[in-house]
């Protein structure tokens, strides 16, 4: 059984991140997510069923908050 595992962004993967995105697809114990509050127009294209984007302002939202709504915690 693989365990989940989220990489947490406050800007998903702009394209200058490739190195981020490198490790991303290189995991193999794990399926890997992404999260974070906003995602540039210029990024790296991941398939939507791995990102969470919560379009809330990063002042009113926090982590755990966020942890909950998209249903992963962190173990």
């Amino acid at each position: 059984m693989t365990k989940n595992i989220l990489i947490f962004r406050d800007s998903i993967l702009p394209i200058s991140e490739t190195f981020i995105y490198n490790q991303f697809i290189s995991y193999q114990k794990y399926s890997p997510y992404i999260a974070g509050f906003k995602k540039p127009k210029n990024s790296i294209v991941i398939p939507s069923e791995k990102v969470f984007i919560d379009d809330l302002k990063k002042e009113t939202n926090t982590i755990s908050t966020f942890f909950k709504k998209i249903n992963i915690y962190p173990s």
